[in-house]
């Protein structure tokens, strides 16, 4: 298997963002909104601002990053009882 560098830098760019988006799941709890440096810290793991650089594109994106990480810590909290199968399950047949 070859691994082009782009590719390796988009994997190193996704490790290093998840405790970024943990940081931004919890000020999404904490805070009510992502910061701006939480998400210019995640812009920056992915590859740089690009289009997110215009301030109104820029709110628009802390906008839909608040929403996004409320939703996942909603689903993080959700007790699923330890007798219930997964809704989606992989078998080598």
């Amino acid at each position: 298997m070859e691994t082009s560098r782009r590719s390796f830098a988009a994997l190193l760019g996704a490790l290093a963002s998840a405790p970024l988006w943990d940081q931004a799941v919890l000020e999404a709890q904490t805070q009510g909104t992502v910061t701006a440096d939480t998400l210019r810290a995640l812009l920056d793991a992915q590859g740089g601002a690009g289009i997110f650089a215009d301030p109104a594109r820029f709110a628009e994106l802390q906008s839909a990053v608040t929403r996004s990480a409320i939703t996942v810590a909603a689903l993080r909290a959700f007790d699923v009882p330890a007798d219930v199968p997964p809704a989606v399950m992989f078998s080598r047949n």
